[in-house]
């Protein structure tokens, strides 16, 4: 029995990895990355999983909807 292949690059979405601005709610004008995207889910909302800058990596990861979230580049 063979291992499954990684998911490639182009089935990903395309905010994984791109510089993001918050732009509502208590983190609203702070920059980071995204780190992961959960879009089209059945039982929970659409989220963005953000990593902010100035932070230990890893330590300030925000979940937010893609809506309050603005992609820069």
């Amino acid at each position: 029995m063979s291992r499954p292949t990684a998911k490639p690059v182009e089935s990903r979405d395309p905010i994984v990895g791109r510089r993001v601005r918050v732009l509502r709610g208590p983190m609203a004008g702070r920059e980071g990355r995204a780190v992961n995207s959960f879009r089209q889910r059945i039982a929970t909302a659409d989220r963005v999983m953000i990593e902010l800058d100035g932070c230990l990596p890893g330590w300030s990861v925000a979940s937010l909807k893609p809506e309050d979230v603005e992609v820069l580049t």
